[in-house]
């Protein structure tokens, strides 16, 4: 496993992280975090608002129970909560922000969060508001970094101005989408849009990169369908119909061929060209079994040959031009 440093700030971190979201779901290895830890991966990635009630931070504490507290990095998010009851149960205020960090200490079972992450912007709460109540959360000792997450180029800028203007310790990452089919708010274009490649290159900022394998569609699991049990086939109300178009399945089966061509499966050589993008820190991994938790980790030691990158960007230019709504 290689490792990068997160931000500025001397943290090492695994390129390949492990996220949590589907911890809770029937069907998954309750191993797989020891596993991955065994294997180098050393950041695990959670939510408070992962399961209704809080239970994936509740089955990622049982799991981390038993590995070395200075060994790994802790990391979850605050925003949206849990459950539908409730006015102050959820958004960026002090209030909310405050019953969400105790929330999730008690329900992780650690003494503080290596890195806690704003979830996404909230438009009703005035910036400063979460911007101080980081710093103060950094000062009593319950976070040592924190982060942004689903955040654009602009919002990102406004959040660091704040943080300068406060004398608010800033945010060391963000956490946006991100894949060979989905650039969405990574990367610049041209004159005409600057991404967070560049915004972070400029301030100091890692990109812990989610849903590496464009929500499993590169995994190569949908080239036949949607399996019974599949995350499309339990969550098709979070993913909708964009996931397996036309335009979509097609450059998914051009890119299996050059993943073919590489010897890798497409999993590994997806994963692997996202840790190779220059801005990215780390990439967050989802596995349900030990067999794909053992696929994509392989991908960590995976060094894409530019032959294999320049093959990959044609697919990528053909499917742009093919009609893709890049989502910005």
């Amino acid at each position: 496993m290689r490792y990068h440093e997160l931000g500025r700030t001397g943290l090492r971190v695994s390129v390949l992280s492990l996220g949590t979201w589907q911890s809770e779901d029937e069907g998954v290895d309750r191993t797989l975090i020891r596993r991955a830890f065994d294997a180098g991966v050393n950041l695990f990635d959670t939510a408070d608002a992962y399961g209704e009630k809080g239970e994936v931070e509740l089955a990622v504490g049982r799991q981390i129970k038993e590995l070395p507290r200075d060994e790994f990095i802790l990391a979850t998010k605050c925003r949206w909560g849990y459950g539908a009851a409730g006015e102050n149960r959820r958004g960026l205020s002090r209030k909310h922000m405050a019953h969400a960090i105790d929330g999730s200490l008690r329900r992780l079972g650690v003494d503080f969060v290596d890195l806690y992450q704003i979830h996404s912007p909230d438009p009703q709460t005035p910036l400063a508001e979460p911007v101080r109540m980081m710093g103060d959360l950094v000062r009593q000792g319950k976070v040592l970094y924190w982060g942004l997450s689903n955040f654009n180029s602009t919002q990102t800028v406004l959040v660091l101005k704040a943080c300068g203007e406060m004398g608010v310790p800033p945010p060391v990452s963000t956490q946006p989408e991100y894949s060979i089919l989905s650039p969405g708010l990574v990367e610049s274009r041209g004159r005409l849009v600057t991404g967070l490649d560049e915004i972070c290159r400029q301030f100091g900022l890692g990109i812990v990169a989610y849903s590496p394998l464009c929500g499993g569609l590169l995994s190569g699991k949908y080239r036949q369908g949607i399996p019974p049990g599949s995350r499309l086939d339990r969550h098709a109300d979070l993913f909708g119909e964009k996931m397996l178009q036309p335009q979509r399945a097609a450059a998914v089966e051009k890119l299996a061929g050059v993943a073919r061509e590489a010897g890798l499966t497409l999993a590994q050589m997806s994963l692997a060209w996202v840790v190779q993008r220059p801005a990215v820190t780390s990439a967050i991994m989802g596995a349900t079994r030990v067999e794909q938790l053992a696929e994509n980790l392989q991908a960590g030691d995976v060094e894409l040959s530019p032959e294999t990158v320049a093959a990959i960007e044609a697919v990528r230019d053909e499917y742009k031009w093919a009609g893709e709504n890049q989502g910005r």
